[in-house]
C-alpha cells in the first residue's frame, strides 16, 4: 500500500482522479448522494443508500464504470512501473494482490490514512463510489461556502 500511495500521489494521477470526482459531485445523478442525511448535517449519521430504481441510476452506474476504468488504468501503470515483466504475464495477479491489500487496509486503522485506499476501494464497490462522490461534493461545498477565514478570526 505504501508504494501504491507514493505512485497515487503523483500530480497527474491525483489531478485526473479529482477532476473526474468533481465532475460527478456536481452531476444531477448524484444529487441524493450529496444531500446531507435526514435529520441534519451530523457526521455520525449515514447517508441513505442511493436508489437503484430511479432515472439517474443508469447514469450513476455509467459514472462508476468510467471511474473504475480510470482506476484500472492507474493500477495498470503502477504494476507496469513497479513490477515490470517482459511479457506482462503476472499483471493480473499483481492487480489482485493490490485489491486484497486495499480491502485489508480498509479494516486496518493504521493504514486508513493512505489517500489511495478509499479511491481504489471506490473503483471496486458502487456504494463506496457513491460515498466518495458525496464526500467530494461535501468538500466542494465546504470550500465554496468557506471555512472561517483567517481575516475573520483576526477581526
Amino acid at each position: 500500500v505504501e508504494r501504491l500511495e507514493l505512485f497515487f500521489c503523483q500530480g497527474a494521477v491525483t489531478t485526473n482522479v479529482s477532476e473526474l470526482l468533481n465532475t460527478y459531485a456536481a452531476a444531477p445523478a448524484f444529487a441524493a448522494a450529496v444531500s446531507p442525511p435526514a435529520g441534519g448535517d451530523d457526521d455520525d449519521q449515514e447517508r441513505p443508500a442511493m436508489p437503484t430504481d430511479d432515472a439517474s441510476a443508469l447514469e450513476r452506474m455509467k459514472c462508476f464504470a468510467e471511474y473504475s476504468q480510470l482506476l484500472d488504468d492507474v493500477l495498470d501503470q503502477f504494476v507496469a512501473k513497479c513490477y515490470p515483466t517482459p511479457d506482462g504475464g503476472d499483471q493480473a495477479e499483481h492487480e489482485r494482490s493490490i485489491a486484497i491489500a486495499v480491502v485489508d487496509a480498509l479494516d486496518d486503522e493504521a493504514q486508513q490514512h493512505h489517500m489511495c485506499v478509499p479511491y481504489v476501494a471506490a473503483a471496486m464497490d458502487v456504494d463506496m463510489f457513491c460515498e466518495l462522490v458525496a464526500d467530494t461534493a461535501g468538500m466542494m461545498q465546504f470550500s465554496q461556502s468557506g471555512a472561517p477565514a483567517a481575516e475573520e478570526e483576526e477581526a
